[in-house]
């Protein structure tokens, strides 16, 4: 099962596997303390929204969201910097108008990054996703 969060702090289980591994939830629908592998660094002056974390003996998986005055190509280059200095390939770059979409992993695709950032109002709203193995 994993928990997904809403802006209204909802949580919502999905299966995602029959996979007897015991697993790990911690929603937090916005506090910033949440346990996260090293190569997921916050944003500069975001405002937390949301983060699901879940883990199990095969790995972890979480996603943060949250929203920046900044554009979706600054966060984009952040993420970008940030990877590349932790030693991850780049994967896809998606520019889709007022969406920009990046991927990278690293150590055979053990650690993966994905970040979503789409146009909202003055600024950006992103989500990051990771996984490890």
């Amino acid at each position: 099962m994993i928990c997904s969060m809403t802006l209204a702090n909802l949580c919502v289980f999905s299966k995602i596997s029959r996979s007897s591994s015991p697993v790990r939830i911690n929603s937090t629908g916005g506090s910033k303390d949440v346990h996260m592998p090293d190569f997921v660094t916050s944003y500069p002056g975001a405002k937390l929204q949301s983060t699901t974390v879940g883990s199990s003996v095969t790995g972890a998986t979480g996603t943060i969201s949250f929203e920046t005055s900044d554009s979706p190509a600054a966060v984009i280059a952040f993420y970008k910097q940030k990877s590349a200095a932790a030693g991850f390939t780049q994967g896809i770059n998606m520019n889709m108008g007022p969406t920009t979409m990046f991927t990278a992993n690293t150590d055979g695709g053990k650690k993966a990054l994905q970040v979503v950032a789409a146009t909202s109002g003055g600024g950006a709203h992103v989500q990051v996703n990771w996984t490890t193995k």
